[in-house]
């Protein structure tokens, strides 16, 4: 955590994990959710108890109940659920506005007040850390009203976001060194990435996040010639960022021999400066569409007519 956004959500974190109150941590696929409640847990009075970690779009959908309450079996026996398994611990719930519609109840309790029903019909208080994590925010949550609103409520007071990894730069560098650690402590070699790679790898937009930064780092360990890794040994695709805005752009696939692109960037501006005034009539009121104050527009305007 190197990036200023990043610090920021690691001190709050700090100031939460001593406590037990209920965690919602959002963000996109692969940001680094189950991380932080994995160190939640590692830092916290319960770190030599159980960190059980569920995701409820993998759940089975037939008896939801039974997967984390018990069940009792034909013959009569009863088969602890998963829940058991966190007694003291903490549970780490994914996908949070997956959660199956039958078990809300029963989870809403365990949330507020701590107890809970189990399979065999005995209230139990099995004393577990909440911490759960979605994809969508909150406000998303309420407006997709598969989630009950009280759960929802129930994780308000700390639901913090966890920023996609393109939006913290500076993070990327100590991530993949990490991860690069890792790699040469279990091997038993001492990989290094070249500058370009560093280079190469700031540059890019992680569509997928810290997963797809630590898998591109230990594949090319890997595979690399030697002890280090160059450009070519990252196999980083097509930006699909850049190429989007390129699409929108209507920049070409293939460049032309040659090319001004100063005056590129002045046709454009021009066409939309026009385009913007014949829209508006007034200058005002176009330059605040394109995001530009007015005498910008106006001596922009005068330039290129």
């Amino acid at each position: 955590a190197e990036d200023g956004t990043t610090r920021k959500l690691m001190r709050m974190v700090d100031h939460v994990r001593l406590v037990d109150a209920p965690i919602l941590l959002t963000g996109e696929r692969g940001s680094g959710k189950r991380r932080i409640a994995s160190y939640i847990h590692d830092y916290s009075k319960r770190a030599s108890n159980s960190f059980l970690r569920i995701n409820f779009s993998a759940m089975p959908k037939d008896d939801p109940i039974g997967y984390l309450f018990g069940r009792t079996d034909p013959e009569g026996r009863y088969q602890p659920g998963m829940l058991e398994s966190a007694r003291g611990g903490t549970l780490y719930m994914e996908d949070l506005a997956e959660m199956p519609e039958a078990i809300q109840d029963r989870m809403l309790s365990l949330i507020r007040d701590g107890q809970c029903v189990m399979g065999d019909g005995t209230i139990h208080k099995p004393d577990i850390r909440i911490i759960a994590g979605s994809s969508g925010t909150l406000n998303e949550m309420r407006r997709m009203k598969k989630v009950s609103p009280d759960i929802l409520y129930a994780f308000s007071m700390f639901a913090l976001d966890v920023p996609p990894l393109r939006e913290r730069k500076a993070d990327i560098v100590p991530l993949a060194e990490s991860f690069l650690e890792r790699c040469n402590r279990e091997r038993g070699t001492r990989v290094r990435i070249t500058k370009a790679g560093y280079e190469r790898l700031i540059a890019y937009s992680w569509p997928e996040n810290v997963l797809e930064l630590e898998n591109m780092v230990m594949r090319a360990a890997i595979i690399c010639q030697g002890d280090w890794i160059q450009v070519d040994d990252l196999f980083i695709p097509a930006d699909p960022v850049i190429e989007q805005r390129s699409r929108r752009k209507g920049v070409p696939d293939e460049l032309p021999p040659q090319m001004d692109l100063r005056e590129e960037v002045a046709a454009v501006e021009a066409a939309y400066m026009s385009k913007a005034f014949e829209k508006f009539g007034n200058i005002r009121d176009a330059a605040s569409y394109l995001g530009i104050d007015a005498s910008t527009f106006t001596r922009k305007r005068q330039k290129y007519t």
